[in-house]
């Protein structure tokens, strides 16, 4: 397959990933006016394994309705071991058991909640990534053009 005809698909698939993550850091930045409740942590470990991974139970109430969530707080999951795994005792650390959380709930679905409404950090890489590959499509198609002719004089 000819390099001229590749560049285009780059461009569009960086273009999708683009239009799609920009939709989820705009609904992240709009979960910061979710309303809040106060919640309490019940649990609070560090899964062990490849990812070592923070787990964050926590219950909260709205309108008299008890709700219980479980979150790993979106950790990053790259970097060395020993990285995520200081990320993760971190992360438990911050919120210890029968420690107060706010929590950040769906007016229209109060069983989805987050303790950090903000965009996530993957939210953010995937949607430089698209607007990366977007640019390198583009760059590409324009170093692939032929160049024009200049009119005979």
């Amino acid at each position: 397959m000819n390099l001229k005809h590749i560049f285009p698909l780059i461009a569009i698939v960086g273009v999708i990933l683009t239009v799609r993550d920009c939709r989820h850091v705009q609904v992240g930045f709009q979960r910061m006016k979710w309303p809040v409740a106060d919640g309490t942590v019940t649990d609070a470990t560090v899964v062990d394994g490849r990812l070592h991974r923070p787990r964050v139970t926590y219950h909260y109430a709205v309108d008299g309705v008890e709700y219980v969530a479980i979150t790993d707080l979106k950790a990053p999951y790259f970097g060395a071991k020993s990285t995520r795994k200081e990320v993760a005792y971190k992360t438990i650390a911050d919120h210890p058991k029968h420690s107060l959380v706010r929590v950040y709930y769906d007016p229209d679905n109060p069983m989805n909640s987050y303790l950090t409404p903000r965009p996530t950090w993957d939210e953010f890489t995937r949607m430089s990534l698209g607007v990366m590959l977007m640019l390198a499509g583009a760059g590409g198609i324009l170093a692939t053009r032929r160049p024009r002719e200049s009119p005979q004089q």
